[in-house]
């Protein structure tokens, strides 16, 4: 039976789930395992859908180990013969990747946002010339294959009567973690769009209403996120930026304000319920996917809602599209 082993995602263990949906595609749904690569000091809020769970008693720094990780999963792949590696596409996973492709002597195809099937053979979709053109990509090394997937683009579907099996790891390897924490420094306050429920975006003809989308997004119990143009100009930061250059989001709400809708930025929309666009143009390709657009000013628009939404009563709105960030 074909074996799938998926390094964890330390930062957001729900996600690992996620990297399901990338195993499922790679055998066409057919029969396969899925094992999970974990680091937790204990077995609580483990993800679910894997037949077995590798845990790392994480006590320390292993987890952000890049040289340490690629040594426990070298060794998990000499007793088990993984036919797929699925490393996520976080600060971690993109230096393990290479590290363990160099070691296996395979190919890496990294960042991938799709997986397709042509001529009876897998290929695996990837942006290319910053985000500007996709190009597919086929293996045709031995396995395992190591993939590295890019965070938000892929949704694994809850399936029932999975009995997973837990498995400590508890070999001592002969290079120990050399990684030492000689600081640690409170980390400041911030969000990832990813996790919003309602995104607020911002694109060029929204440069003169910018600071009042945040505004509009807090009302609505959500957060801001842009479009490449305004991170271009310098009027906000690449951290929230939506599309094949930035982040893959799927919010319940996306108003789309001042954005044109290229396709690099439509294809960094997933799975989202409801996409409101305001733009001077009507033709604009982000009207054709809106379920509902508003026809106007950007800064008119949003004082204009600002006004309806303070009329209703405290929460309607707000708790309709509000959802909790883990």
């Amino acid at each position: 039976m074909k074996r799938t082993l998926i390094l964890g995602d330390t930062g957001l263990p729900k996600r690992s789930n996620d990297l399901l949906e990338v195993s499922n595609r790679i055998y066409d749904g057919k029969k396969h395992e899925s094992w999970l690569l974990a680091f937790s000091p204990d077995q609580e809020n483990l993800p679910e859908g894997f037949e077995r769970i590798i845990l790392v008693q994480d006590e320390g720094n292993i987890c952000e180990d890049a040289r340490y990780i690629c040594a426990i999963i070298m060794d998990l792949h000499s007793t088990y013969a993984f036919d797929a590696i699925l490393i996520p596409g976080t600060w971690i996973g993109r230096m393990v990747a290479p590290r363990l492709a160099k070691r296996l002597q395979v190919g890496l195809v990294a960042e991938i946002n799709d997986v397709k099937t042509r001529d009876d053979a897998l290929e695996f979709v990837r942006t290319a010339y910053s985000g500007n053109i996709l190009s597919g990509i086929a293996i045709t090394s031995s396995p395992p294959i190591i993939l590295s997937i890019k965070p938000g683009i892929f949704t694994w579907e809850q399936k029932s009567g999975v009995n997973t099996i837990i498995q400590n790891y508890t070999k001592k390897l002969q290079s120990p973690s050399s990684l030492t924490c000689v600081k640690r420094k409170q980390r400041p306050v911030s969000y990832d769009i990813r996790d919003s429920k309602v995104l607020v975006s911002g694109g060029g003809g929204a440069k003169r209403a910018y600071p009042l989308l945040e505004t509009l997004a807090k009302a609505l119990g959500g957060e801001v996120s842009v479009s490449r143009k305004l991170v271009d100009q310098g009027i906000a930061n690449r951290t929230i930026q939506v599309g094949q250059s930035g982040k893959i989001v799927n919010p319940r709400l996306y108003i789309a304000i001042g954005i044109d809708g290229a396709i690099q930025h439509v294809e960094g929309l997933r799975n989202v319920e409801t996409i409101l666009s305001v733009n001077t143009h009507s033709d604009a390709p982000i009207c054709s996917i809106s379920d509902v657009v508003v026809v106007g000013d950007a800064k008119i628009f949003i004082e204009k809602l600002l006004q309806r939404i303070a009329l209703e009563n405290e929460g309607t709105i707000h708790d309709q599209y509000r959802g909790e960030r883990k």
